[in-house]
């Protein structure tokens, strides 16, 4: 088992948790008093579904795959896992996006001459100036902190949505078993030559004996930045989501304070 039994304890518990914790804050965001239509659909409609999809896919997840597996995963389990982690990334991404716009639009944000902003001008990144420094300097230290974590989230995301999918590997071998293994499937290619069947087995459940499983995932074999361990990624992802979001609903009700 890839995990150690304190891993596992964690993880339950922030699982168990999600479920109310994105119902408290979805309710938030429908419940939502802002001035600018627009702004109220990215909160409802936006933030709010993606926010619920994003909990959907880290939970089953953890039903598909779940982090105390024994062994080596099937194949379905395998391709689940991969369609809810590229979701549940995808719906990070929008999340963000979904409360720059929101904040945007109702905090009326534009360029120095007055005009619109692009719209590759908008988000929360720190790239994203004319936008970041309209929030207050509390807001803009947690966004700075996080300037890791956005690049990961960029990396992963351009690449799903532009360049290559997201790749769990079926199983790996230590590196201390490598040639051992190697020299079973030498053995099994011999065996085969000799239609020696009852050898060609044993090296192959030899070859099994030695598989194991990691819990990551990465797009390019060439060009990922660092490959995720995807249990503890997404939670991390959700709860980094949920904390951009507080953050965002004080930035508003604190607008609507002074404006009051």
């Amino acid at each position: 088992m890839y995990f150690t039994a304190q891993q596992l304890d964690e993880f339950k518990a922030a699982r168990d948790g999600l479920s109310g914790r994105y119902r408290t804050l979805m309710e938030k965001y429908i419940m939502l008093p802002l001035s600018s239509p627009e702004a109220t659909e990215y909160a409802r409609h936006g933030f709010a579904r993606r926010l619920a999809s994003l909990h959907h896919a880290v939970d089953r997840l953890f039903e598909v795959l779940p982090p105390d597996l024994e062994g080596i995963p099937n194949k379905a389990q395998l391709a689940d896992a991969s369609a809810f982690i590229q979701n549940a990334l995808v719906h990070v991404y929008g999340c963000l996006d979904n409360l720059a716009w929101l904040w945007v639009k109702e905090a009326g944000i534009k360029k120095a001459n007055g005009a619109d902003l692009p719209a590759s001008h908008i988000g929360l990144r720190p790239s994203n100036t004319e936008v970041v420094s309209s929030l207050s300097e509390n807001f803009q230290a947690e966004l700075s902190a996080l300037i890791e974590w956005f690049d990961y989230v960029d990396d992963y995301r351009h690449a799903l949505a532009h360049r290559i999918p997201l790749y769990i590997p079926p199983y790996s071998v230590l590196e201390a078993d490598a040639a051992t293994y190697h020299d079973h499937g030498a053995a099994i290619g011999d065996a085969l030559t000799a239609q020696d069947w009852d050898a060609m087995d044993e090296h192959e459940a030899a070859q099994e004996a030695l598989k194991t499983f990691r819990p990551q995932i990465f797009h390019s074999l060439s060009t990922t930045k660092k490959s995720m361990v995807f249990h503890a990624q997404l939670l991390a992802d959700f709860a980094t989501v949920e904390k951009i979001g507080l953050l965002m609903l004080e930035e508003i009700e604190s607008r609507g304070s002074n404006a009051g």
